[in-house]
């Protein structure tokens, strides 16, 4: 009877949990949900919670550093944003549009780049002309990773979720980081639930679609044309 919730990307489940109901091994990343969540919210917080929780572990920032999330408004962005600005980490946040600049503002950025307007390595130079302490790239092909490196200090972190980093490219700036992949347990799962139900931290659920709706939402998602997190209702 308990409410659990986790991440089921192994075998023998499979890539996803596409299914009303699941049998899943028991040493598998599961623990007990946060009571102040719908079931509709927990199914938001496994992977995405997890991984902007851990790449912000990984790049150690400190209390007033700045930090370049690209793709800040999909699922691990919205919530690297809540939990880096908690830190007093200044996030600068990339956005599309007016609606996606209120949004990221409200949860916790403090400055918003608009990618269509210029591009977004000018803008954040005339920014931040110093160059800033951490990148977190979500979104970014091999080339706009190496471009967004230009950004950042001596001395700094940039990761990236797809596997296009280039050890050359950060060794030669000087930058520590490279590819990362979540480690999804339930210890760091507690962790979250704890945040969350302190109240600290909003859960970024923009769509409940139906099981039907999957491949458009996936084909979305590959687009990178996904704001917050899509939740599957069945």
């Amino acid at each position: 009877g308990d409410k659990v919730y986790g991440q089921f990307i192994h075998s023998p489940i499979g890539e996803g949990s596409f299914a009303e109901y699941v049998i899943v091994p028991e040493k598998s990343g599961i623990t007990l949900a946060p009571s102040s969540l719908s079931a509709v919210e927990a199914a938001a917080v496994p992977t995405s919670g997890m991984t902007a929780q851990q790449l912000l572990d990984k790049l150690d920032l400190q209390d007033g550093d700045t930090l370049l999330i690209d793709g800040a408004s999909g699922g691990v962005g919205s919530f690297a944003t809540q939990l880096a600005a908690a830190q007093g980490i200044q996030v600068i946040a990339t956005v599309s549009d007016e609606a996606s600049s209120a949004r990221m503002k409200k949860l916790g950025a403090a400055v918003t780049v608009n990618y269509k307007e210029a591009s977004l390595q000018q803008q954040v130079k005339a920014k931040y002309p110093g160059g800033l302490d951490g990148l977190i790239d979500l979104v970014s092909d091999a080339a706009g990773f190496v471009a967004n490196l230009d950004l950042l200090k001596p001395g700094a972190g940039a990761l990236t979720t797809l596997f296009v980093a280039n050890e050359d490219a950060l060794k030669s700036r000087k930058i520590h980081g490279g590819n990362f992949e979540t480690q999804g347990s339930a210890a760091s799962l507690d962790t979250l639930s704890l945040i969350i139900d302190r109240g600290e931290l909003t859960i970024p659920v923009e769509n409940k679609i139906r099981l039907e709706d999957v491949p458009d939402a996936i084909a979305r998602s590959r687009q990178g044309r996904g704001k917050g997190k899509t939740v599957i209702v069945i």
